[in-house]
């Protein structure tokens, strides 16, 4: 059943014409999923529906309105969390910009992967099938669009237009040679990220300057990871993945120079897609060390 007016007191964004159109996509998108499997994780139901609509009608962006409640506005939430699912379509969305083979104007990964979920898999291991199908794993990936949701306006196509928000930091700290060392604590939650920010401040200006990250998460079997991601004055960015050894640390160097650089940042994620409590509540310790 749709809205008779979608008028503006009840739908204050977009067109009356465009809200009726995106939740026609929407509720159309749960009529193919029930195909597959009617029985499936609300996330995954509902944040490919969402994903949907931007796919169909592009141009009326009222998913972008969701985006705070999913994992760009709460990192620290679960992805298969039944809080924020609407705005976890950002998801399915990075996928797809970086697998985009499409049929009849979609992309079809979405549809391979309600393909697998109708055979007895529920949403993330279907997920995970997928992507392994097509040579991606799916920690790293998770731990890739996770560093990204930092930088929405650039990582995805329509991030500066549609003025996507970043996710927040857990903590951000300025360094300088007064001030040579902080440390952020915190605890990942299965399908996580939380992310700290080092600033080079005063007293930092030697060629050569660097900043030791000492990260301390839990062992590397349980879906711990690390992305470093550097910020240049000129408008760069570095992205790189470390290696965390068997017990889930690491000590790892940036460069860290007061002029070039405005900012190091390490994004701790929790990758595991398994539930319990020795996935949950995982240790997620970095201390940043001007050398």
């Amino acid at each position: 059943m749709l809205d008779n007016d979608y008028s503006k007191a009840e739908f204050p964004t977009n067109t009356p014409l465009g809200n009726m159109r995106v939740t026609a996509a929407h509720e159309y998108m749960h009529a193919v999923q029930f195909a597959y499997d009617f029985n499936e994780e609300l996330w995954f139901m509902e944040a490919t529906a969402t994903w949907a609509e931007d796919e169909l009608y592009d141009a009326v962006n009222d998913n972008v309105n969701y985006l705070p409640q999913g994992q760009i506005g709460r990192p620290g939430r679960p992805l298969d969390s039944r809080q924020g699912v609407y705005g976890n379509w950002i998801f399915f969305r990075y996928l797809t910009e970086r697998m985009p083979a499409s049929r009849a104007g979609m992309p079809i990964l979405v549809r391979d992967m309600w393909r697998r979920a109708g055979r007895s898999l529920n949403g993330l291991e279907a997920v995970r099938k997928t992507l392994a199908g097509r040579g991606r794993n799916f920690a790293g990936t998770y731990a890739s669009f996770a560093a990204a949701n930092r930088r929405t306006q650039t990582a995805y196509a329509e991030g500066r237009a549609q003025k996507y928000p970043n996710a927040p930091l857990r903590d951000s700290f300025a360094l300088s040679s007064s001030n040579r060392r902080r440390t952020s604590t915190g605890i990942l939650d299965h399908l996580s990220s939380a992310t700290v920010r080092f600033v080079p401040g005063s007293g930092l200006r030697a060629a050569g300057q660097k900043l030791r990250l000492q990260v301390r998460m839990a062992p590397r079997v349980r879906g711990s990871k690390l992305v470093i991601t550097t910020y240049y004055a000129s408008g760069r960015v570095s992205v790189r993945k470390v290696g965390l050894n068997p017990r889930g640390d690491v000590n790892a160097l940036a460069a860290f120079r007061t002029g070039p650089i405005t900012g190091v940042e390490a994004t701790l994620v929790n990758s595991s897609s398994r539930l319990g409590r020795v996935y949950n509540d995982q240790r997620a310790k970095v201390t940043g060390v001007v050398l």
